[in-house]
């Protein structure tokens, strides 16, 4: 296994932020959405290392809370805006 760093992690999160696709459906809808299923798989693999690397590197910061926050926004609302905010706590570290 390789070896964990923040440098790492942010790299991993912008090029996971390239795998967010637009989509447009009938109606006028419009939605962001991940290219394949590899592509969210590894988002929540990304995802749970980067809450692992923090629990760890960083117990009592409060750029865990953030970084909480920020996957909550993404998840809810889905879109490359929202994920640069979750990159954006990272490189805040």
């Amino acid at each position: 296994m390789s070896t964990i760093t923040l440098d790492k992690l942010i790299q991993e999160g912008k090029e996971l932020k390239s795998n967010l696709l637009y989509e447009r459906g009938s109606m006028g809808w419009s939605w962001y959405e991940w290219e394949s299923d590899e592509s969210q798989s590894l988002y929540t693999s990304w995802k749970n290392t980067c809450k692992r690397f923090l629990a760890v590197n960083f117990p009592n910061d409060i750029s865990r809370n953030d970084f909480e926050g920020a996957i909550r926004a993404f998840e809810q609302d889905t879109s490359p805006q929202n994920f640069q905010e979750i990159i954006g706590v990272l490189q805040g570290l």
